[in-house]
């Protein structure tokens, strides 16, 4: 909160994300982890990045901004290679599906 003080972001704003974001780092950390709905949480991951770089370039923070970055080219490579995750509950789920 008192990085975000003198930014033009709301602080009610800034709050939410901050109690809602350990949440959801969790949760999509888990289903990737799991290969559980990958997909979509490769997706929310790479939507999560795209925000926290917002922030981070927002404050002017080039080297976080820079960190974040690479994490969304990670997240760009698995999304890319998703079809070939055989090794998930997604992969079995696939395999018996047929």
């Amino acid at each position: 909160m008192k990085q975000f003080a003198g930014s033009p972001l709301p602080g009610d704003l800034v709050r939410g994300f901050a109690n809602t974001l350990p949440w959801a780092e969790a949760v999509i950390g888990l289903l990737i982890l799991l290969g559980a709905a990958t997909r979509p949480a490769l997706i929310s991951g790479a939507l999560m990045m795209v925000v926290l770089t917002f922030g981070a370039s927002l404050l002017q923070d080039w080297n976080v901004a820079g960190v974040q970055l690479v994490y969304a080219i990670a997240y760009f490579l698995l999304l890319a290679f998703a079809e070939h995750n055989q090794w998930s509950i997604d992969g079995l789920v696939e395999h018996y599906r047929q």
